[in-house]
């Protein structure tokens, strides 16, 4: 139920006014926007931008990179990149997760394994009643 991620990788980490003009930016394109230490839960205004944007709700946060990768991994993504990011977007931990499907009425069935990347993971079996629900956000869109 996660969907697509993406993250941005940021050679620095955030100063506190970056980190502040950033949180301003965000509320205002976004309503019912939930803060905690490094993340945000929120859902776009549907002005927000030019194009429709969907209606569904968005997890943003900022962690250390270093946290997300071994260590050969880092030190791939250093050749690639020429650094090492300092910080970075993730995708919502399990219980993010967890607390959006569990809002939906129907029944869900998560079913948490390993990923090959070595991360705790999940996936979901759902009923017709909770398919429904997640349908019928007016922007919803199934990425294969």
């Amino acid at each position: 139920m996660g969907g697509p991620g993406a993250s941005v990788l940021l050679r620095k980490a955030l100063t506190k006014q970056q980190a502040d003009e950033l949180e301003i930016w965000l509320r205002s394109i976004t309503h019912h926007l939930e803060k905690n230490q490094w993340s945000y839960k929120f859902w776009l205004n549907e002005d927000a931008f030019p194009e429709p944007v969907s209606r569904c709700l968005f997890y943003f946060s900022r962690e250390e990179a270093k946290e997300q990768w071994d260590e050969d991994e880092q030190k791939q993504i250093k050749e690639h990149l020429g650094y090492l990011p300092a910080s970075e977007t993730r995708k919502p931990s399990l219980e993010e997760i967890n607390a959006y499907v569990t809002a939906l009425p129907g029944k869900v069935y998560a079913s948490e394994y390993t990923a090959a990347a070595g991360h705790r993971w999940v996936s979901h079996i759902v009923d017709p009643v909770f398919l429904r629900a997640w349908m019928e956000y007016p922007n919803f869109r199934m990425i294969k």
